[in-house]
């Protein structure tokens, strides 16, 4: 999808809703100025890509409404000259009877916090609301964590994380895959393009007993997967929220990619990675030795019922 394009003909609708409808070369010329980039706030706590605030969005919304009277008044017919018979304003043509449109139901957005009744929810990934939104059906059991959207844990909660299992929905598109998870900070970097170049770049990754990436098909879309192992003979004492500070890793933290820190050892990460438009968003499915039986099946099924508009 091109982000641009809806940008572009969702604020051209909303201007030629008006009274007055305004010319095309001044729809042409407020839509020139107006940013189309999208720009991203961190889904995961320790993303570090900054997104537009709501005060930013609104101010972007008052300039655009600044601009539209400004070009509107530019274009305006002037009311002075040297005089002629007035106007003649036709009479209104009576308007047509519109059929009631269907009504659709529309789904709740997945909580950030608390037990998630079981349904259908939509998940709008974080820096992508208005570019991306998805679907999933969740089952009994579990919990939104962390106020963050796209974030869904075992029922155990965020205390539990070495004995629990989540999913977690986001977007990597110009992140930073690290060369050493350890040596975070001081090993070489990548920033890989598309799903495929993510998944080539993780399993390459020393020390993380990585699968080799395969094909999958996540929502309809062609994707890849690939299954990551955190070492279980790293250093680690435990912090106050259950996770781990990896004493012997730069700044404590083992990381994937930019922002993306595990919580414990032995941690698996199943990566499903796919490409919607311009953007590659991430499923990751992560457990322990310790987690329930029953509890990536779960999450496996979940990933399954995902639906991307």
């Amino acid at each position: 999808m091109s982000t641009e394009r809806e940008t572009t003909r969702v604020v051209r609708a909303w201007l030629e809703e008006g009274v007055t409808a305004l010319p095309d070369r001044v729809l042409d010329a407020v839509l020139d100025q107006l940013p189309a980039t999208p720009q991203r706030r961190p889904w995961w706590r320790a993303w570090r890509s900054p997104y537009m605030n709501n005060p930013v969005r609104i101010a972007i919304a008052a300039a655009a409404v600044l601009v539209v009277a400004l070009v509107g008044y530019e274009f305006l017919p002037s009311n002075t000259g040297s005089g002629g018979p007035p106007t003649t304003t036709p009479s209104a043509a009576p308007s047509p009877t519109l059929a009631a449109a269907p009504t659709s139901t529309v789904l709740p957005t997945l909580p950030g916090s608390g037990p998630i009744g079981a349904g259908k929810y939509t998940i709008f990934p974080d820096g992508l609301r208005g570019y991306v939104s998805l679907t999933m059906e969740v089952p009994a059991g579990w919990e939104g964590c962390c106020a963050a959207p796209g974030w869904i844990v075992y029922n155990g909660g965020a205390s539990a994380w070495l004995t629990g299992a989540a999913i977690l929905v986001g977007d990597v598109t110009g992140l930073v895959v690290y060369g050493d998870s350890c040596r975070w900070q001081s090993s070489p970097t990548s920033k890989p393009v598309g799903a495929d170049a993510f998944a080539a770049a993780l399993a390459a990754q020393p020390g993380r007993q990585a699968s080799q990436p395969r094909a999958v098909t996540v929502a309809g879309l062609p994707g890849v997967h690939v299954r990551l192992t955190v070492p279980d003979d790293l250093q680690t004492t435990t912090q106050s929220d259950g996770d781990l500070t990896f004493v012997d890793c730069d700044a404590g933290e083992y990381r994937s990619f930019d922002g993306r820190h595990h919580q414990g050892l032995s941690q698996i990460d199943d990566f499903y990675f796919v490409d919607v438009g311009s953007r590659t968003l991430v499923f990751d499915i992560f457990s322990f030795p310790g987690s329930p039986a029953s509890a990536v099946p779960e999450l496996e099924a979940m990933l399954a019922s995902v639906e991307i508009d």
